[in-house]
């Protein structure tokens, strides 16, 4: 296995090639991946109908969840409307959550429009 100097120099060349060609392949499947698999906001602009069903459906479902029947010694706080110290944080998460849900399908309709009118008005 006696390679000259010059062989070893192209084979040298030849391996920085290919593996220059495979890390940019990389960093373009790392891209795609962080624009479309890791991004909420390509869900909404793809299939917006499904999340929107699904926040529907866990706000129904949470809604439920910390609705009580009420006890007799807890009837005056239901009453009230009165949930406590959890249930007050989870209302309050969910309103955030579903505040920025719809925030995001608002831009992305909006964004939807903008692009099939042809121009960029916000």
């Amino acid at each position: 296995m006696n390679l000259t100097l010059d062989e070893l120099r192209r084979d040298i060349e030849s391996t920085r090639y290919v593996l220059g060609d495979k890390i940019a392949t990389l960093e373009r499947r790392i891209q795609t991946t962080k624009n479309t698999t890791l991004n909420p906001e390509y869900y909404l602009k793809t299939s917006p109908w499904p999340i929107l069903a699904v926040i529907t459906l866990m706000g129904y479902f949470v809604g439920r969840g910390l609705k009580s029947k009420p006890s007799k010694a807890n009837l005056s706080r239901v009453n009230k409307g009165d949930t406590g110290v959890i249930g007050g944080m989870v209302r309050s998460m969910m309103i955030a959550i579903s505040g920025s849900a719809g925030r995001m399908v608002v831009d992305s309709v909006r964004n939807q429009l903008n692009k099939r009118q042809g121009g960029d008005r916000v």
